[in-house]
């Protein structure tokens, strides 16, 4: 499986770059993996950045927890 694909089905907490920004960090493995909310509906919801790759979705994985407020 696909090492994107993978993180979600892992708990992840998200911490927000800025209060109420749209972009967040996490480390995972060790890891530096980063989430930006995109222009939705125009853009898919989410771009999650993990190891030089990258993938656009839009339905967030129940085991994340990222802080909307």
């Amino acid at each position: 499986m696909d090492e994107l694909k993978q993180l979600f089905e892992k708990k992840i907490i998200w911490q927000a770059v800025e209060q109420g920004g749209i972009e967040f960090i996490a480390e995972v493995a060790g890891i530096k993996c980063e989430l930006r909310m995109n222009d939705f509906p125009d853009e898919p919801l989410y771009t999650i950045k993990y190891k030089g790759k990258k993938m656009d979705f839009d339905d967030k994985p129940e085991l994340w927890d990222i802080p909307l407020s």
